[in-house]
């Protein structure tokens, strides 16, 4: 993203990929900040639904996404 995300689980567990970095389990009740740039990819590896809510920062003149290079 060319901006911040900020994700919060409100149920289930998403497991977090970050390149460069070491997989993290984002747990129901819990909060994750993501830097603009950052590749990554959050994946639902539990047995139950998950549920986010996600909120982007990003400037006015530029995509939401971008694809990985």
């Amino acid at each position: 993203h060319a901006g911040t995300l900020v994700t919060h689980v409100a149920a289930g567990e998403m497991t977090l990929e970050l390149k460069d970095k070491p997989t993290k389990v984002i747990k129901a009740g819990e909060s994750v900040l993501i830097e603009a740039g950052q590749v990554h990819e959050g994946v639902n590896r539990g047995a139950v639904p998950l549920r986010m809510i996600g909120t982007f920062v990003v400037p006015k003149d530029k995509p939401l996404t971008t694809p990985a290079p």
